[in-house]
């Protein structure tokens, strides 16, 4: 029933990029909020998911409202009210909804307060739509709106890849290491910096099939109490030690349900961390539970300049990126 569902997500996407051109926005700069509607989702606005863009204008869902200013508006739908397509039977919703719940942020519980439709599933957040350009970026200062630049400028200074301030909230990226000389061959290089990185439209996808567009939220912290980061968080994914990205172990055998941009679900390619099995032991270093918090993606970049998962890296063959790989003589 979930892979179901976000198998009608992924295809929802080609509807809508068939009709628009683009991918659906996610989490944009709000700027077709007014002050009043800001203050009408009680200052918490602006995350707007994709899959509220999806079901509106790709699967022709009528939404609960309209705002004034013609915008969808499905955050007056209660818990019990939301629509089967949004629903995973297999999350613990009492982990979800429960603004007391201690896998949610007490500092934003968008999904349990506001945005309950888009508390099931993730997107990942680097295949969306640009925003409207309102200020060039610079190299002193990120701009606003816009999109950001699809690879480092390896011509330049890693300043050059800064993000344009287009989004809300939290968006997945790529470490990048700078080389310390003007050749790709020095291996010494400075501090990491971290990068943002968007694909807007389809041929900007360097293989489909690999990268990763809705899979299950979390419903527990990635490692126990007190630790962090919260599980369920409004930005819409979670980092976890290592740069990889936490997915919700919800199934059978605790593995995540991913849509990736070919449209295919899939449960392959995953792999779990001790510390985050339900009865890890901090002092014995023993896991004893065949539950787990979450899962991860198996396979990530970690040569030459880089360091993320694949399969938040829409674009690896634009001209460019190169570079960063030349100097292990990939």
């Amino acid at each position: 029933f979930c892979a179901n569902n976000m198998g009608q997500f992924g295809r929802a996407v080609h509807i809508y990029v068939g009709e628009y051109k683009y991918f659906p926005p996610n989490n944009p700069s709000p700027d077709y909020w007014t002050a009043q509607e800001r203050a009408d989702a009680a200052g918490m606005g602006g995350w707007d998911p994709s899959i509220g863009w999806l079901m509106t204008y790709a699967m022709r869902m009528t939404p609960p409202r309209m705002r004034e200013n013609g915008h969808f508006d499905w955050t007056t739908l209660q818990e019990d009210e939301l629509p089967d397509i949004v629903v995973c039977p297999s999350a613990t919703r009492e982990r979800l909804f429960d603004p007391n719940s201690p896998e949610v942020d007490p500092g934003a519980p968008l999904e349990t307060m506001l945005y309950r439709y888009a508390a099931f599933y993730q997107t990942s957040g680097t295949v969306r739509s640009a925003a409207q350009l309102l200020t060039p970026r610079t190299r002193n200062a990120a701009g606003r709106g816009g999109r950001n630049p699809a690879i480092p400028n390896p011509g330049g200074s890693v300043i050059d890849a800064r993000p344009m301030d287009n989004a809300q909230w939290g968006i997945p990226g790529i470490y990048v290491q700078p080389h310390a000389g003007s050749s790709p061959s020095d291996a010494d290089g400075g501090s990491e910096v971290f990068s943002w990185i968007q694909a807007i439209e389809p041929s900007e996808l360097d293989d489909p099939g690999r990268v990763y567009y809705l899979a299950d939220s979390r419903e527990w912290r990635p490692v126990p109490l007190p630790s962090q980061p919260f599980a369920a968080s409004n930005d819409g994914w979670r980092v976890a030690s290592g740069n990889r990205v936490a997915l919700g172990a919800r199934h059978v055998g605790g593995a995540a349900n991913v849509v990736f941009m070919d449209g295919h679900v899939s449960s392959d390619n995953q792999e779990r961390d001790q510390r985050w099995n339900l009865g890890w032991d901090n002092n014995t270093q023993v896991a004893s539970s065949d539950e787990w918090r979450c899962v991860t993606f198996s396979k990530r970049i970690s040569l030459a300049a880089l360091q993320n998962q694949i399969h938040v890296m829409p674009q690896l063959n634009v001209k460019g990126w190169e570079w960063h790989f030349s100097s292990m003589g990939q």
